[in-house]
């Protein structure tokens, strides 16, 4: 189905639909009146500007990270969520940014497009963007709306390796009447255009990515935010300068962020516990107990409709339209899921601290409720596998046609959680007769992209485990699930990691970007879910919340629930140090 039908192009949508179904989404007029809008406990102006309470300047903060970036280029890192992402935020300033409420702040932009202040169109097809004036790059070169029209060719040409394409790929046309302005013009109606392609998202210097490759960029980048880039030392730090050149008034107030890169979880814990780090990122579940009780440091645990999965590779690597000669068999998939007892992980390895996940948009206004996890059976699952014919052998591992029931599991090295959790789930299917192997890589090159080895994307592994959630504020499932968002060697854009590929799932996916009726849409995406659900691409293994540690020497950290890990730097220019 194509995703651009009812000829929305030609009949617009009409003013009041267009509004309804963009305010689902909160992407409104700002508040009128005094020019403040209460932010939690922090007086913020519409322009996303604090105006009180900040700290001192100077000083450094050091930030513990178990996981080093595979690139410092937002096209490579695979959307906001991930660890890579949030190192490289400070540097770049976004068009619009998720404040500690999970409120959309115009930054880059003067203001967020609406339909009130003419910033889109009526029939939705024609998005203005203004700039704000005077900001620069990192090296002293004006920042202009061409480098916005830059960024969108580069995403969009496949030899740029950009790893999602999301609300970019929308884009019929970009204008450029001034150096503050764009006029972008969408293919069709596209209702989470502002919140997939604004929200969050950096641009590209033109006068300096277009000399060179996306990755060489990655490693050297020049920004236009709070903080400037000085030097990568792989495997030990990263570390930034204040920009004092920030076109805001109110600069960064650290003179120096570092990330700090230590071998695993419980390097940042004893870091955290002396001192030598100041903020610890992303611990676990399980290890809330350990980290409450800190002397002089606050746990900060920030909700979170992510979740840890377990992806099965359903196609191969290099043909998308073959099965795998596993998985392919969805009677495999079911029969593996029902074999893992995620609620013993749950109560051991996670402290009871979590619960099973069900499916996407768990934990969301979007979620169907209806959908229940599939229960730890592993009889049923030895029936299944029987009945797709797969025999146990001499061994106890079963076989069919001559293929055993063998294959590898992939994460991210160094993570103890996630390797105690494998183990388990190792024993689990043997005892239906199913044999796995660890294949687990580096952080930075299992989140690499579809053509760099990165193993979460490229279908070279098995079956990968990772946590993953909504990329913005809209519940657009479409580029995560549809057969086009199935990356491949010539179009290594998207993130349908499975291969997953459903008519009648991709049919409500392209209706329900279109509908304007807030119910309906929400009653797509739900049918959506079912689908999801019954095909088992996917076991929802537990949720997740965002768990950092704060030093009490630090001020200012106030984490945003939208981006996971990323949440916690959206507004790292008001960080202080005593």
């Amino acid at each position: 189905m194509d995703k651009n039908i009812s000829g929305v192009r030609a009949k617009g949508v009409g003013r009041r639909n267009l509004i309804k179904g963009l305010a689902a989404m909160g992407v409104v007029a700002p508040l009128a009146g005094s020019g403040l809008a209460q932010r939690g406990s922090l007086a913020v102006a519409q322009d996303g500007t604090p105006t009180a309470a900040r700290g001192n300047p100077g000083g450094a903060v050091v930030v513990g990270v178990y996981q080093e970036p595979n690139s410092l280029n937002f096209l490579l890192t695979g959307g906001p969520i991930s660890f890579a992402s949030m190192q490289l935020s400070p540097l770049f300033e976004p068009m619009i940014r998720y404040d500690q409420n999970g409120e959309m702040q115009a930054r880059l932009l003067t203001e967020i497009p609406t339909v009130e202040n003419g910033g889109i169109s009526e029939d939705g097809l024609t998005y203005t963007l203004h700039f704000q004036e005077g900001v620069t790059w990192h090296d002293g070169t004006p920042f202009t709306a061409n480098d916005f029209k830059f960024t969108w060719e580069w995403i969009m040409d496949p030899k740029n390796q950009a790893q999602a394409t999301g609300g970019w790929a929308e884009i019929e046309s970009v204008e450029i009447p001034d150096d503050n302005t764009a006029v972008v013009t969408l293919k069709g109606l596209y209702l989470p255009w502002v919140a997939e392609t604004l929200g969050w998202n950096p641009l590209l210097p033109q006068h300096i990515q277009s000399t060179m490759t996306t990755e060489e960029f990655g490693r050297n980048p020049v920004g236009n935010g709070p903080f400037k880039f000085v030097e990568w030392v792989p495997g030990d730090h990263i570390t930034y300068d204040r920009n004092e050149n920030y076109y805001r008034d109110e600069q960064a107030l650290l003179d120096r962020l570092i990330w700090k890169v230590v071998p695993d979880r419980n390097t940042v814990i004893a870091q955290a516990r002396t001192g030598d780090i100041q903020i610890g990122v992303d611990y676990t579940e399980a290890q809330i107990p350990e980290m409450s009780n800190v002397p002089g440091v606050t746990l900060e645990i920030t909700p979170s409709s992510n979740y840890e999965r377990y992806h099965f590779t359903i196609v191969t690597r290099d043909d998308a339209s073959v099965p795998h000669p596993i998985f392919g068999d969805k009677q495999v998939r079911l029969a593996l899921t029902h074999a893992l007892d995620r609620q013993t992980i749950v109560d051991q390895v996670l402290f009871g601290e979590a619960e099973i996940a069900k499916n996407e948009l768990d934990n969301s206004p979007y979620e169907n409720t209806d959908i229940v996890p599939l229960a730890y059976d592993p009889e049923l699952a030895k029936q299944l596998l029987d009945e797709a014919g797969w025999v146990p052998g001499a061994d106890g591992i079963r076989e069919k046609d001559g293929v055993r029931l063998s294959f590898t599991h992939g994460t991210t090295s160094g993570n103890q959680t996630r390797e105690t959790i494998q183990a388990l789930a190792q024993a689990n299917w043997k005892d239906v007769g199913a044999e796995m192997t660890v294949a687990n890589q580096p952080a930075s090159k299992f989140f690499g992209g579809f053509n760099d080895g990165g193993g979460w994307l490229d279908r070279t592994i098995d079956m990968v485990g990772f946590t993953n959630g909504m990329a913005s504020s809209d519940p657009n499932l479409r580029p995560f699930w549809h057969t086009e968002s199935i990356p491949t060697t010539d179009k290594p854009g998207g993130f349908n990691h499975s291969g997953l590929s459903n008519p009648d799932l991709d049919e409500l996916l392209d209706q329900q970007i279109t509908e304007l009726d807030p119910a309906a849409r929400t009653e797509l995406l739900k049918q959506a879910q079912v689908i999801i659900h019954e095909e088992v691409p996917m076991i929802p293994m537990y949720d997740r919340v965002v768990i950092n540690s704060v030093s009490d020497t630090v001020k200012g950290v106030q984490s945003s629930p939208f981006g996971s890990i990323s949440g916690l730097v959206w507004n790292v220019e008001d960080w202080s140090v005593n």
